[in-house]
């Protein structure tokens, strides 16, 4: 979706629900976020919790969160993180965004495989993690415009068609 059509806000609402019991309708567990763009607010966590009547303080405590300030950083982070999930039952995984990062730093068209692959290979560990835990992998995805288009949205997901297949549900805002 584009700028301010809610994902982050869903993810937020995610956060929360997942450590709902299974009985409730929740995963029963603990949320890991990664943060690539800095939008995570533990206060929004805490509302939306008090919305629903919910301990704020024990569910801000069941969202464990890690900022990447580069597709680097959040490279290592997804690969770290069979660890975490083992460690804290972990139920649900946020990437906010997926794309942000390696959108800005592999610029035109001659760094597009390289982006391709690395992209390629953190979404190949996500799916790992999610099949050996058990568990949910949510991503956002930004789009980018593409002017040339005469009729219909000319907003297109970015990422490809490797972001694409990788996907089991995509859910456009």
């Amino acid at each position: 979706g584009e700028f301010g059509s809610g994902k982050t806000q869903i993810c937020f609402t995610l956060s929360v629900l997942a450590q709902l019991p299974v009985e409730e309708g929740g995963y029963g567990g603990k949320v890991c976020v990664i943060d690539t763009e800095g939008t995570f607010l533990p206060e929004r966590i805490k509302q939306i919790a008090e919305e629903r009547e919910l301990n704020s303080t024990e569910i801000l405590n069941g969202v464990l969160v890690a900022r990447a300030f580069n597709s680097e950083h959040q490279t290592i982070l997804i690969k770290n993180l069979p660890q975490v999930v083992q460690e804290n039952k972990v139920k649900l995984v946020i990437v906010d965004s997926m794309i942000g990062h390696f959108r800005g730093e592999y610029i035109g068209r001659g760094t597009r495989s390289d982006r391709q692959q690395k992209i390629g290979s953190c979404l190949s560990s996500l799916l790992r993690v999610a099949e050996a835990f058990n568990l949910a992998v949510v991503l956002t995805n930004q789009v980018q415009a593409k002017p040339d288009t005469n009729y219909g949205d000319p907003n297109k997901p970015t990422g490809g068609h490797v972001l694409a297949h990788a996907c089991t549900h995509r859910v456009y805002l």
